[in-house]
C-alpha cells in the first residue's frame, strides 16, 4: 500500500488511514482520519450554534443584495420560472410514459426522417400535443425560435399526434 504525510501530525500513515476524496489528485483527504476527528471534535465544543445563527443573520442582513446577486447567478428559480419548468417536466413525463405503454409512438424526424428523435412541445399545457425532431432540429427550435431558422418547423404547428396515437 501506499504511504502519504499527514500535514497536520506530521506523520506518514497508509491511504486508508485517509477518508476518499475525489477532488482531490491522490484521491484522498490531506489530513488523516484521526486529525480530521479531533478538529470536528475541538469545533463542536467551541462552536455555539445560537450564536452561529445569530451571526449568520447578521450577515446575511448586511449583504442581503450580495445574496440575491448570487442566487441569481446559482439559477434559482422563482415565481413564473418555476411554474413553468414544473408544466416542462410534466409534459416530459407524460409523453416519457406515453411512449412506454404505447399510447404515444416515436415517429422519425419531421424533417429530415432520421429515425432517432426527440418529442418537441410547442405548448407544455397539451402534453401530448409533441413534433418528434431529431437532435439537431431540435436544437435549431430552442437556440433560435423564429420563423427564419427553418419556417417548415414553425410552420407546423399542429404536430403529428393524430398519427402517433394509437386507436
Amino acid at each position: 500500500m501506499l504511504l502519504k504525510r499527514c500535514p497536520r501530525c506530521k506523520t506518514e500513515k497508509y491511504l486508508d488511514a485517509f477518508y476518499k476524496n475525489s477532488r482531490t489528485t491522490s484521491g484522498v483527504t490531506c489530513w488523516c482520519k484521526d486529525c480530521i476527528k479531533i478538529c470536528h471534535a475541538l469545533y463542536r465544543k467551541t462552536e455555539d450554534p445560537v450564536a452561529r445563527r445569530a451571526s449568520d443573520r447578521r450577515c446575511y442582513t448586511n449583504n442581503n443584495e450580495h445574496y440575491k446577486q448570487k442566487r441569481k447567478l446559482w439559477g434559482i428559480v422563482t415565481g413564473y420560472q418555476y411554474k413553468r419548468d414544473k408544466q416542462k417536466q410534466s409534459a416530459k413525463a407524460a409523453v416519457k410514459y406515453a411512449v412506454k405503454i404505447g399510447k404515444l409512438v416515436r415517429l422519425p424526424c419531421e424533417l429530415c426522417g432520421d429515425a432517432k428523435t426527440q418529442a418537441h412541445h410547442t405548448d407544455y399545457t397539451r402534453k401530448l400535443d409533441v413534433m418528434w425532431l431529431c437532435g439537431k432540429h431540435h436544437g435549431e427550435t430552442w437556440r433560435k425560435p423564429n420563423e427564419q431558422t427553418d419556417p417548415k418547423i414553425h410552420a407546423q404547428a399542429q404536430p403529428a399526434v393524430e398519427a402517433s396515437l394509437r386507436d
